[in-house]
């Protein structure tokens, strides 16, 4: 019986350093499974240094872990240069990409392992998915080590393990999201739509009207979420066509500008703009609100009031390879009609811009592009 594993890297991909010109490791291979028969009883004796008689717990230092059955879409990136140990730049699809590769090889390049192929225990024999790479200090060889006789005999590094099979779980479940997300789009009978939802849209396609909407920030956001948690929801549908005949209608004449007043007095407008803005204190989410007056509109800018805090989101994504959070930023209230009470001030270069400060008594009074108020900004279907 052979089990075939997943393609690990496009062809030609160099690996850098000490590894160049390695065969790639991405091609595909057929691993034998078929237990050992022979003509006797017993396999032949070990005699690689190795062998578990003769093993000696500290000639081995730990150096890393890897998946030796990656998810398919995990090793997806834009590509570069990653330094995946002190003084070691591999180049890969993605750091996980590069990872992989910086341990495989080392294992790859043992003389003195017993299989050296990474897929079995150099140690036991057994077929392993999750690899301890571990260094042998008297040859300077790396050996591939399973789990189970990792934890047994040497010193063993728990949470990469942990790391590496939630990485996996997070894998199978963003491709079963993404499968579920083609089906959506499938379902919406809308081309337009389908195609300002669609990630892998063809852009260079579309006028710069349907661009632009593409990278409109809602649009964007309902995009993003439906990848992420494979749904959208019918009234998400209807948001992402509105916003388009909103932004692709012919434009009002811009109305006159006039001066901010000036002092305490309530604001009440719609918000243009919104941004987290980084301080000594850590940041804060900053808003533009443009208030329409008889006479003239006006605009004012200050920080997002703290009973407004759901117009814009800050999520912290699944934890990466590298041990970080990916953490995105989502102007979810752009549009949104607001009223609060401050002290406002003119700009010296514009009267008809200013600040806003100290903001009390904010409420929504109408979500964005047209919601009734209650229902919020769009959320994750799941």
């Amino acid at each position: 019986m052979s089990t075939s594993t997943q393609p690990r890297q496009p062809s030609g991909t160099p690996v850098g350093g000490q590894f160049a010109g390695k065969a790639n490791p991405e091609a595909n291979l057929v691993l034998d499974e078929t237990p050992f028969t022979g003509n006797d009883s017993k396999p032949p004796k070990r005699t690689d240094v190795h062998r578990p008689v003769e093993l000696t717990p500290e000639d081995y230092e730990w150096v890393g872990a890897y998946d030796n059955q990656p998810e398919p879409g995990s090793f997806v990136g834009p590509g570069g240069e990653f330094e995946v140990a002190p003084g070691v730049v591999v180049q890969g699809t993605n750091w996980a990409n590069a990872e992989y590769r910086y341990l495989s090889a080392l294992v790859e390049s043992s003389t003195s392992a017993r299989y050296g192929d990474g897929f079995q225990c150099d140690h036991c024999g057994a077929r392993i998915r999750y690899v301890a790479v571990y260094r042998h200090k008297p040859t300077g060889d790396h050996i591939a080590v399973g789990e189970t006789c990792a934890d047994g005999r040497l010193s063993l590094d728990k949470a990469t393990f942990q790391r590496l099979r939630k990485a996996a779980e997070l894998d199978r479940k963003q491709q079963a999201n993404k499968k579920a997300a083609r089906a959506r789009l499938e379902e919406i009978t809308d081309a337009l739509v389908v195609s300002l939802l669609d990630r892998d849209a063809d852009l260079d396609a579309m006028d710069d009207d349907t661009r632009s909407v593409y990278d409109h920030e809602i649009v964007s956001d309902i995009r993003r979420r439906l990848w992420q948690y494979g749904a959208v929801s019918d009234k998400q549908v209807d948001l992402v066509r509105r916003i388009y005949e909103q932004a692709t209608a012919e434009p009002e004449p811009e109305p006159p500008k006039v001066p901010v007043p000036v002092g305490a007095q309530q604001v009440e407008g719609t918000v243009r703009a919104m941004r987290f803005q980084e301080s000594q204190w850590g940041g804060s989410v900053k808003m533009l609100v443009e208030v329409e007056t008889p006479a003239g509109n006006y605009k004012v800018w200050g920080t997002l009031p703290s009973a407004l805090r759901d117009l814009y989101r800050i999520e912290h994504g699944p934890l990466l390879a590298n041990g970080s959070h990916d953490v995105s930023h989502h102007p979810v209230g752009i549009g949104a009609k607001v009223r609060f009470n401050a002290n406002c001030a003119q700009s010296s270069d514009d009267p008809s811009f200013g600040f806003f400060a100290r903001p009390t008594k904010a409420e929504l009074i109408e979500t964005p592009a047209g919601i009734p108020p209650g229902s919020g900004p769009p959320s994750p279907e799941r």
